[in-house]
């Protein structure tokens, strides 16, 4: 999880939960990253599916340090980093939401 921040061209909405499909420097797990958009939408958790274009994650730097794993990214979006954040609370409870639901989901993918 990390924040989204706010800019030109971006699809994010201070009231929901930023799923996180490419970033400046690879595009994130795409089963991992479809698992977090059907479980927003059987939850009905308010989701933008966007793209960061100048952004890198923590996740990039694990799999470039060379890290075996599957990343994805979600965040609620911010006005502004590493001072005064300022965020919505409906984007934080959409992110606390589909964080909740993600073990859901995957009991539920067991079972079928």
């Amino acid at each position: 999880m990390d924040t989204d921040l706010v800019g030109q061209g971006q699809t994010s909405a201070e009231t929901a939960v930023t799923i996180c499909a490419k970033d400046a420097v690879s595009p994130y797990d795409y089963e991992l990253t479809e698992t977090l958009v059907r479980t927003a939408e059987a939850h009905d958790i308010p989701y933008r599916l966007d793209v960061f274009p100048h952004y890198g994650s923590d996740a990039d730097a694990a799999l470039n340090a060379g890290h075996d794993l599957r990343a994805g990214l979600i965040g609620s979006e911010v006005f502004a980093t590493h001072f005064y954040e300022c965020t919505h609370e409906e984007g934080l409870q959409a992110t606390a939401r589909l964080l909740t639901a993600l073990p859901l989901e995957g009991e539920g993918s067991a079972a079928t």
